[in-house]
């Protein structure tokens, strides 16, 4: 008759106690179980690892997670920072290549039934303007003056004969800049 009890004496054999046979006697299972110990010796020292480790897998989460919170929130300060910089800039700063702009500076009628018109060009840009355009529609009537050398941040008039009371539109039609 065969004795199914472990003998101590395989033990001496493999004193690591790695005997994947003897382990399979002990737990009632094949050696290749996955190591599943129903007696409670192995799993249970496996199960009060495994809180450790998830905890330390949370806290390097935390971690990562804070790290690229911190990350974003310095990338946002620097951007805010950047475009308000931008702003105040913008604001204080008249562009370079500004259109000039055209208005009516005034008007004398005269004895004939016509109006002299007064048409100032403002140069809003930091380079002067070598010729500017200004298109004049009076009404009816239509007419340009043009303008040279127009220094940066100036105003030049030139005077335009227009029907009286007649509507007075200005518009820039082109310009170099010098």
């Amino acid at each position: 008759m065969s004795d199914d009890r472990d003998d101590p004496a395989d033990d001496r054999d493999d004193p690591a106690g790695t005997d994947e046979t003897a382990d399979a006697d002990r737990t009632g299972g094949d050696a290749d179980d996955g190591g599943v110990d129903p007696i409670g010796g192995g799993a249970e020292r496996a199960r009060e690892a495994a809180p450790d480790s998830a905890a330390e897998a949370a806290d390097e989460v935390t971690h990562s997670v804070l790290a690229v919170e911190r990350t974003v929130l310095i990338a946002s300060v620097v951007i805010t920072a950047a475009l308000l910089v931008f702003l105040a800039y913008s604001a204080v700063t008249t562009p370079e290549t500004a259109p000039p702009t055209v208005e009516v500076a005034g008007a004398t009628a005269t004895d004939n039934g016509t109006d002299l018109v007064r048409v100032a060009l403002t140069n809003h840009g930091g380079t002067g303007l070598s010729t500017a355009t200004v298109a004049v529609d009076c009404g009816s009537v239509s007419t340009e003056v043009e303008f040279e050398n127009v220094p940066a941040t100036n105003t030049a008039t030139g005077v335009v004969v227009c029907p009286a009371g007649a509507d007075r539109e200005l518009t820039v039609r082109s310009w170099q800049v010098a």
